[in-house]
C-alpha cells in the first residue's frame, strides 16, 4: 500500500523528475550568470570607442587625422599586450580567470575616468585641445580588453562543460549587438549635450567679441 501510494504521488512533483544533469545545469547557470552580467557592462564601455570617443575626438584638434583613426591605438595596444598577458597570466599559475576579469574591469574604469577628465578640460579650455590627449584612454581600454575578453573566454571554457559550453559562448557572442544598442543610446545623449555645449561656447565667444568691439 505504501509503495503504491508513493509511486502514484511521485509524478505530481516535477522536482522529483529532474535528472542530476538538469540540476547541475541550473547550478551552472547560477554560477556563471553573475560574471556574464558583470562583463556586459564592460562591453558597453568598449562599444563607446566607436560612438562617444569618436564624438569626443571630432570636437578636438586632430592635426588632420580622421577622428575614427584614433581607435587604431587601441588595436596596436592589444597586439602588443597579448604576449605580455601570456607571461603575466602564466597559464593560470599566477592569476585566476576571475582576477584577470577584475583587472580588466578596473582598467576600463580608469579609461572612462581619463576620458571624463579630458572632456572636462576640453570644455573649460578657451582653445581647441589636441586630440592626442585621448590616446591614454584608448591605451587603458586596449589593455583592459586583453584581460577581460580573454579572461572571460577562459572562464566559460573552464566552468562550463559539455554541450552547455557552446551555448554560453553563443550567448556571449550574441550579446555584442545588444551592447552596441545600449551604447548607441548613450552616444546619442552625449552628442546632444556636446552640441548644446558647443552652441553655448559659440554664443559666449560671439558675445565677448561684440563687447570688446
Amino acid at each position: 500500500m505504501k509503495q503504491s501510494s508513493l509511486s502514484s504521488s511521485s509524478p505530481s512533483s516535477s522536482w522529483r523528475l529532474c535528472t542530476v544533469t538538469q540540476v547541475e545545469e541550473v547550478k551552472l547557470v547560477a554560477r556563471v550568470a553573475p560574471v556574464w552580467l558583470t562583463t556586459f557592462t564592460y562591453g558597453v564601455m568598449v562599444a563607446q570607442t566607436s560612438t562617444v570617443y569618436v564624438s569626443q575626438v571630432s570636437s578636438m584638434e586632430t592635426s588632420r587625422v580622421p577622428p575614427a583613426s584614433f581607435q587604431a591605438s587601441m588595436t596596436l595596444v592589444v597586439l602588443l599586450w597579448v604576449p605580455i598577458y601570456e607571461r603575466v597570466a602564466g597559464g593560470g599559475a599566477h592569476m585566476t580567470t576571475l582576477r584577470r576579469i577584475g583587472v580588466g574591469l578596473f582598467l576600463s574604469v580608469l579609461s572612462v575616468a581619463a576620458a571624463a577628465l579630458v572632456d572636462g578640460r576640453r570644455l573649460e579650455a578657451s582653445a581647441r585641445m589636441s586630440a592626442w590627449w585621448t590616446v591614454p584612454q584608448y591605451v587603458l581600454l586596449g589593455i583592459a580588453d586583453v584581460y577581460t575578453l580573454v579572461g572571460e573566454q577562459e572562464f566559460f571554457y573552464d566552468q562550463v562543460l559539455g554541450s552547455f559550453r557552446l551555448f554560453w559562448v553563443r550567448v556571449v557572442n550574441r550579446t555584442h549587438s545588444l551592447k552596441f544598442c545600449v551604447c548607441f543610446i548613450l552616444g546619442q545623449d552625449y552628442r546632444k549635450k556636446l552640441d548644446h555645449q558647443v552652441e553655448i561656447n559659440l554664443g559666449l565667444r560671439s558675445h565677448g567679441s561684440s563687447v570688446s568691439d
